[in-house]
Protein backbone atom coordinates (compact mmCIF):
# COMPACT_ATOMS: atom_id res chain seq x y z
CA UNK A 1 0.00 0.00 0.00
CA UNK A 2 1.52 3.24 -0.94
CA UNK A 3 1.90 5.97 1.48
CA UNK A 4 -0.54 8.31 -0.18
CA UNK A 5 -3.02 5.49 -0.21
CA UNK A 6 -2.39 5.43 3.95
CA UNK A 7 -2.15 8.55 4.69
CA UNK A 8 -3.99 10.87 2.30
CA UNK A 9 -4.55 13.82 4.38
CA UNK A 10 -0.84 14.36 5.10
CA UNK A 11 -1.17 17.38 2.14
CA UNK A 12 -3.97 18.86 3.76
CA UNK A 13 -2.99 18.74 7.35
CA UNK A 14 0.67 19.91 6.26
CA UNK A 15 -0.98 23.08 5.12
CA UNK A 16 -2.66 23.86 8.18
CA UNK A 17 0.20 23.75 10.25
CA UNK A 18 0.92 27.92 8.88
CA UNK A 19 -2.87 28.24 10.35
CA UNK A 20 -2.35 27.23 13.75
CA UNK A 21 0.92 29.02 14.33
CA UNK A 22 -1.07 31.83 13.50
CA UNK A 23 -4.21 31.04 15.89
CA UNK A 24 -1.25 30.11 18.84
CA UNK A 25 0.82 34.00 18.19
CA UNK A 26 -3.14 35.75 18.29
CA UNK A 27 -3.75 33.89 21.72
CA UNK A 28 -0.25 34.76 23.06
CA UNK A 29 -0.01 38.27 21.59
CA UNK A 30 -4.19 38.72 23.08
CA UNK A 31 -3.44 36.83 26.78
CA UNK A 32 -0.29 39.39 27.04
CA UNK A 33 -2.67 42.47 25.98
CA UNK A 34 -4.70 41.33 28.78
CA UNK A 35 -1.93 41.34 31.35
CA UNK A 36 -0.65 44.83 30.47
CA UNK A 37 -3.84 46.04 30.17
CA UNK A 38 -4.65 44.21 33.95
CA UNK A 39 -1.53 46.16 35.35
CA UNK A 40 -2.11 49.34 34.44
CA UNK A 41 -5.63 48.76 35.53
CA UNK A 42 -3.96 47.86 38.99
CA UNK A 43 -1.61 50.62 38.72
CA UNK A 44 -4.50 53.33 37.86
CA UNK A 45 -7.03 52.09 40.73
CA UNK A 46 -4.05 51.61 43.42
CA UNK A 47 -3.36 55.16 42.77
CA UNK A 48 -7.09 56.60 42.61
CA UNK A 49 -7.25 55.05 46.06
CA UNK A 50 -4.68 56.72 47.43
CA UNK A 51 -5.26 60.09 46.50
CA UNK A 52 -8.68 59.53 47.43
CA UNK A 53 -7.98 58.25 50.74
CA UNK A 54 -5.86 60.89 51.36
CA UNK A 55 -8.26 63.60 51.35
CA UNK A 56 -10.74 61.35 52.83
CA UNK A 57 -9.27 60.84 55.94
CA UNK A 58 -8.01 63.78 58.75
CA UNK A 59 -5.40 61.66 60.34
CA UNK A 60 -2.88 59.97 57.92
CA UNK A 61 -1.26 58.08 60.22
CA UNK A 62 -4.15 56.47 61.78
CA UNK A 63 -4.85 52.26 60.38
CA UNK A 64 -1.88 52.33 58.60
CA UNK A 65 -1.51 48.57 58.87
CA UNK A 66 -4.33 48.61 56.01
CA UNK A 67 -2.17 50.89 53.81
CA UNK A 68 1.13 48.61 54.87
CA UNK A 69 -1.20 45.86 53.97
CA UNK A 70 -2.88 47.22 50.15
CA UNK A 71 0.81 48.28 49.67
CA UNK A 72 1.89 44.92 49.91
CA UNK A 73 -0.92 43.52 47.95
CA UNK A 74 -0.18 45.97 45.36
CA UNK A 75 3.55 44.72 44.87
CA UNK A 76 2.40 41.24 44.71
CA UNK A 77 -0.02 41.76 42.06
CA UNK A 78 2.76 43.72 40.36
CA UNK A 79 4.97 41.06 40.76
CA UNK A 80 2.38 38.25 39.06
CA UNK A 81 1.72 40.64 36.26
CA UNK A 82 5.70 40.47 35.47
CA UNK A 83 5.95 36.76 35.73
CA UNK A 84 2.91 36.31 33.75
CA UNK A 85 4.15 38.80 30.80
CA UNK A 86 7.81 37.37 30.70
CA UNK A 87 6.80 34.06 31.09
CA UNK A 88 6.41 30.98 28.01
CA UNK A 89 6.49 32.42 25.04
CA UNK A 90 5.62 31.13 21.45
CA UNK A 91 7.78 27.58 20.02
CA UNK A 92 8.02 28.03 16.18
CA UNK A 93 10.36 25.47 14.40
CA UNK A 94 13.98 26.07 13.97
CA UNK A 95 15.14 26.87 10.30
CA UNK A 96 18.74 25.95 10.94
CA UNK A 97 17.61 22.60 12.79
CA UNK A 98 15.46 21.90 9.84
CA UNK A 99 18.47 22.41 7.59
CA UNK A 100 20.85 20.57 9.30
CA UNK A 101 18.87 17.30 10.43
CA UNK A 102 15.66 16.91 7.90
CA UNK A 103 17.16 17.51 4.28
CA UNK A 104 17.67 14.37 3.77
CA UNK A 105 13.98 12.85 4.15
CA UNK A 106 11.57 12.68 1.42
CA UNK A 107 8.80 15.23 0.72
CA UNK A 108 6.60 13.11 2.79
CA UNK A 109 8.56 12.55 5.77
CA UNK A 110 9.59 16.00 5.96
CA UNK A 111 6.03 16.63 5.76
CA UNK A 112 5.03 14.16 8.59
CA UNK A 113 7.99 15.68 10.88
CA UNK A 114 6.42 19.02 10.40
CA UNK A 115 2.68 17.75 11.82
CA UNK A 116 4.59 16.27 14.46
CA UNK A 117 7.12 18.90 15.47
CA UNK A 118 3.70 21.56 15.51
CA UNK A 119 1.37 19.29 17.55
CA UNK A 120 4.41 19.25 19.83
CA UNK A 121 4.67 23.66 19.55
CA UNK A 122 1.19 23.59 20.21
CA UNK A 123 0.64 21.73 23.46
CA UNK A 124 3.76 23.72 24.41
CA UNK A 125 2.68 27.27 23.40
CA UNK A 126 -1.01 26.07 25.13
CA UNK A 127 0.83 24.90 28.38
CA UNK A 128 2.01 28.60 28.32
CA UNK A 129 -0.97 30.43 27.74
CA UNK A 130 -2.42 28.52 30.55
CA UNK A 131 0.09 28.93 33.10
CA UNK A 132 -0.01 32.72 32.10
CA UNK A 133 -4.01 32.16 32.38
CA UNK A 134 -3.39 31.44 36.13
CA UNK A 135 -1.04 34.26 36.76
CA UNK A 136 -3.53 36.68 36.01
CA UNK A 137 -6.33 35.13 37.81
CA UNK A 138 -3.48 35.16 40.83
CA UNK A 139 -2.72 38.81 39.87
CA UNK A 140 -6.52 39.71 40.09
CA UNK A 141 -6.92 38.09 43.65
CA UNK A 142 -4.89 40.25 44.90
CA UNK A 143 -5.28 43.16 43.19
CA UNK A 144 -9.06 42.47 44.94
CA UNK A 145 -7.58 42.05 48.29
CA UNK A 146 -5.83 45.26 47.80
CA UNK A 147 -8.69 47.15 46.84
CA UNK A 148 -10.59 45.99 50.05
CA UNK A 149 -7.44 46.56 52.24
CA UNK A 150 -7.43 50.30 50.79
CA UNK A 151 -10.77 50.60 51.08
CA UNK A 152 -10.84 49.53 54.87
CA UNK A 153 -8.08 52.32 55.49
CA UNK A 154 -10.88 54.70 54.15
CA UNK A 155 -13.83 53.39 55.72
CA UNK A 156 -12.66 52.45 59.25
CA UNK A 157 -11.56 55.55 61.60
Amino acid sequence: MSKDIKYGTIDLMYCGIESHYEVMERRFEAINTRISNLIAWVIGSTSALLIFGSTCTDDKSSNMQWIILGACMFIISIIFGIIAYNSGGIQRINPKSLYKDYLNYSEYEYKEYMIRWAGKHFETTKKSIDRKNCLIKAMAGSWILEILLLGLWVILP
